[in-house]
């Protein structure tokens, strides 16, 4: 037997390495994606700041494991990062309110030699049978350190479980 390999389209490929095409083919759909911006677009950037306020996420279209991400706080961090064609800039999803505290404690006490913060992830995978059928999905909740999954726990939540069927449809 030869090995087999799931493959999509190429628009879907394209959405998986480009983190600006994959929040386009999310709004597309209806989809829910963090709002976004290209960096690249400093109009849309400023109308995505008055939407959201402070803080702001950005990073780089391609890429993965939250390597080069950073978090924006004032107009100075901003403004380093406008017209650059390789970033996309975010809303922040998490808890401002944890995010305040540890900024302010980094500013207040300085970083540790190993610096991340972390709040739980939380994955939604969808299983496609062979015919193409939708067959299930799994919700899992990731505890981070530094950057990656320390503890993967199945997780039962009716809000995601309800979004991993409305993903999949």
């Amino acid at each position: 037997l030869g090995a087999q390999a799931l493959v999509g389209s190429s628009t879907a490929a394209a959405c998986i390495v480009d983190k600006w095409r994959s929040a386009q083919f999310s709004m597309a759909r209806g989809l829910p994606f963090a709002r976004s911006a290209p960096a690249a677009d400093p109009i849309a950037v400023e109308a995505l700041l008055d939407e959201v306020g402070w803080p702001l996420i950005v990073k780089p279209r391609a890429g993965f494991a939250s390597l080069g991400v950073r978090i924006l706080r004032q107009r100075n961090q901003l403004e380093a990062v406008l017209g650059h064609p390789a970033m996309l800039v975010q809303e922040y999803l998490g808890s401002r309110d944890a995010l305040v505290r540890y900024l302010d404690e980094l500013e207040r006490l300085g970083a540790p030699l190993f610096n991340s913060f972390e709040e739980p992830k939380y994955s939604l995978q969808i299983f496609i049978g062979p015919a193409g059928d939708i067959v299930d999905h799994l919700v899992t909740r990731h505890s981070m350190k530094q950057g990656k999954s320390a503890l993967v726990e199945v997780w039962a939540d009716a809000q995601l479980d309800a979004l991993a069927w409305r993903t999949a449809g």
